[in-house]
């Protein structure tokens, strides 16, 4: 598997030259703007191995905005056991922590926005299952870029290899540069972020709490 240049959502993209503001920073933030439009941003995905008890690995991945989802419902399905919490909200904000649910039926609620919540760069989301020390976690940074904590490695890299997303030694992500967060309007209704993370969590909500022991 080769690494491919990186289809990004609508939503999200670099700040251009033309586009710096004037002030003290200028030729700080001009430089910072140069080194992103020179950027090489590929498919790959980072992963180290960790002797702590709290999990085996960090994964750090970039992966085609029209794949995203599916990886992050094939990720979650793989790593995560039976029962599994929704993490979502607003970029740069702490997100909504939500009981554990089934994690199949969890999936099954969220199914109807997962595209909507892929190429929404406003919204960042994931799933977690956290008791007694342990992590596995899937998570979606408003970049459009996975991080995930998995007691579980060779099952991460069987899924990594399933949608065609290579190991690298490195990669660069879309927030290390200055970069554009543009509103995204959801059909049919045409509504925002907002929006889609109330209905995501009324979706969630209308699901019975599983005991997370």
């Amino acid at each position: 598997m080769d690494p491919q240049p990186l289809i990004l959502p609508p939503s999200v993209r670099l700040l251009l030259p033309e586009e710096v503001p004037a002030g003290d920073n200028y030729a700080r933030l001009r430089a910072n703007v140069a080194r992103g439009q020179a950027a090489r941003f590929t498919t790959g995905y980072v992963l180290k191995l960790t002797p702590g008890p709290g999990f085996r690995a960090y994964a750090e991945v970039n992966v085609h905005a029209p794949d995203l989802w599916s990886l992050v419902r094939d990720l979650t399905t793989e790593l995560l056991p039976e029962h599994a919490a929704l993490l979502i909200g607003p970029k740069d904000e702490k997100p909504n922590g939500c009981p554990y649910r089934n994690k199949q039926a969890l999936l099954d609620a969220v199914e109807p926005y997962g595209e909507a919540l892929a190429r929404d760069a406003f919204v960042e989301f994931g799933f977690i299952w956290q008791r007694s020390g342990v992590t596995d976690e899937v998570f979606v940074h408003s970049a459009r870029w996975l991080k995930i904590w998995t007691t579980r490695p060779q099952a991460l890299e069987a899924a990594m290899s399933r949608h065609g997303i290579p190991r690298a030694e490195s990669l660069v992500f879309l927030d290390q540069f200055p970069r554009v967060t543009d509103v995204t309007r959801h059909p049919p209704e045409m509504y925002t972020h907002d929006e889609l993370i109330g209905r995501v969590l009324a979706a969630e909500a209308a699901l019975p709490e599983a005991s997370a022991g």
